[in-house]
């Protein structure tokens, strides 16, 4: 019986500290039947259910009644394996300094405890990395955990530098050599236990005289294929690589396999549901970005609609591309919907005045350039990007109103502060700028003029005009024009 093993395993002390517990339990059985296999473990026999069941619940055994009793063993066993589980790792936890440092940082980690695991988590490495023990291979490769929390960390913490990429990629090439190194030692002690097992082999097996010197170097080149093309999560992390180091059309290509590995019965057992909807999730993103704005829009909505079927909180990434994207669909009131539903969410992130904005734009597109302007935040909130972005929402304003005069002063006034910025390339928004200038010139013109104007514009636009709507996808003031000229499709 598992029970009475488990319990023989016990300390004197640890029997009193588990009494206590379970005294405290609400289900005052637990401990009647603790007690009574307490004592059947001085016995050799197994314990009598008959006797076992009166005991626990004061009554006759019966057959039918059998249930009641198991299941009492049952909730005692977990009780028991906890216990044994929790002490065993507080033991490891009291000796092991690696191991209580790798928990230590990944409660910093978990708990979002930045200054201490920046300040702490080199000193932790260096220590694991520096760590040795003989049969370590019953242990945990502490160190190398310890390089992958941390390479996970910078990647999420760290501002998106060159400096810092180099960084984080030094921390890569680190966790690397230490993954090989522990490695190398866990092999050598495959490799030595096999060695002793054969060395007995050969003195039992007739025939057999043991070698005098039978030594090797030991493996240095190691096959995996048979692992990578069979197992689950080795094709997944397989093609995770693959989408970063593809673009356009080709990492969607990836991404559409990568989504139907996730979906399958043997991946969800192994990956989880959260695989398929991170998967999905990039793959909508790959999709808006390359102009496949319907099927960008389904992924997104499936992502969310999954999310409240298996009550996964949404990305604010999600919500907010879902919604954006809706401007490229010209579903305005669709995409101000979409921000009323999770406008608690969204206003409670840091990145809530891009919401904003485009929700400014849903109003403006519909016509409602005066709501338009009154959501509008403050250009100091927004990155520089944006905030052109922002400032078109003044111009389109005034050329919906026929005011082409203001308009203009206000596309010039934004050329000269684009121009003055001192980094970065902002040669496309430029450009946006110049269309336009001459659309807002145009309204100025006589009327022959006027047409001259505008089909010199379309043209331009119509001639590389599946650049012009890619960029539009993110510049999403240029949208507004090209559906005036007509271009829009």
């Amino acid at each position: 019986m598992r029970t009475l093993d488990i319990i023989r395993a016990f300390t004197p002390e640890e029997v009193k500290d588990l009494e206590a517990s379970l005294s405290g339990h609400k289900r005052p059985g637990l401990l009647k039947l603790f007690r009574q296999l307490l004592i059947t473990t001085k016995s050799e026999a197994e314990p009598d259910n008959a006797a076992l069941f009166k005991k626990v619940f004061g009554e006759e055994y019966s057959k039918a009644k059998d249930y009641l009793l198991r299941n009492e063993l049952r909730l005692l066993n977990e009780i028991l394996y906890r216990y044994l589980a929790e002490r065993t790792a507080m033991a490891h936890l009291a000796k092991n300094d690696s191991l209580y440092n790798y928990w230590l940082a990944r409660a910093y980690f978990e708990r979002g405890i930045k200054t201490l695991f920046r300040s702490d988590i080199d000193d932790m490495i260096k220590a694991a990395s520096a760590h040795q023990e003989s049969f370590e291979t019953i242990g945990l490769s502490e160190s190398a955990a310890l390089y992958s929390m941390k390479s996970l960390w910078m990647i999420d913490n760290q501002p998106k530098l060159q400096d810092n990429i180099s960084q984080q990629l030094d921390a890569l090439r680190s966790w690397e050599h230490e993954e090989k190194k522990r490695f190398l030692y866990r092999l050598r002690e495959i490799e030595a236990r096999q060695a002793y097992l054969e060395s007995i082999l050969r003195t039992i097996v007739p025939g057999q005289i043991p070698g005098h010197d039978s030594r090797t170097p030991g493996q240095t080149q190691i096959d995996l294929s048979d692992i990578s093309d069979l197992d689950v999560f080795a094709r997944y992390t397989t093609l995770k690589k693959q989408t970063y180091q593809t673009s356009g059309p080709t990492r969607i290509e990836v991404l559409r396999e990568t989504l139907e590995l996730t979906e399958s019965p043997e991946a969800i057992a192994v990956l989880t549901h959260r695989a398929r909807f991170a998967t999905r999730n990039q793959l909508a993103t790959e999709l808006i970005i390359q102009g496949q704005y319907e099927e960008g829009d389904y992924h997104l909505e499936k992502c969310i609609l999954e999310g409240a079927q298996y009550k996964w909180p949404n990305f604010f990434s999600t919500v907010h591309n879902y919604m954006v994207n809706q401007i490229n669909l010209k579903q305005y009131e669709k995409g101000i919907r979409i921000y009323h539903d999770f406008k608690a969410m969204i206003e409670a992130n840091r990145l809530k005045n891009q919401g904003r904005l485009f929700l400014a734009y849903f109003y403006l597109y519909l016509g409602n350039d005066d709501e338009a302007l009154k959501l509008l935040p403050r250009e100091a909130e927004l990155s520089v990007p944006l905030q052109i972005i922002s400032r078109f929402v003044y111009t389109i304003s005034f050329l919906m109103r026929h005011e082409y005069a203001l308009a203009a002063t206000e596309l010039k006034n934004m050329r000269r502060s684009v121009k003055a910025i001192k980094t970065g390339d902002y040669s496309r928004q430029l450009s946006i700028i110049d269309f336009y200038l001459r659309y807002a010139g145009a309204g100025l013109k006589t009327k022959d003029q006027q047409k001259e104007a505008m089909t010199s514009l379309q043209e331009e636009l119509r001639a590389d005009y599946a650049r012009w709507r890619q960029i539009a996808g993110v510049d999403v003031q240029l949208l507004w024009l090209l559906e005036r000229l007509a271009l829009l499709s």
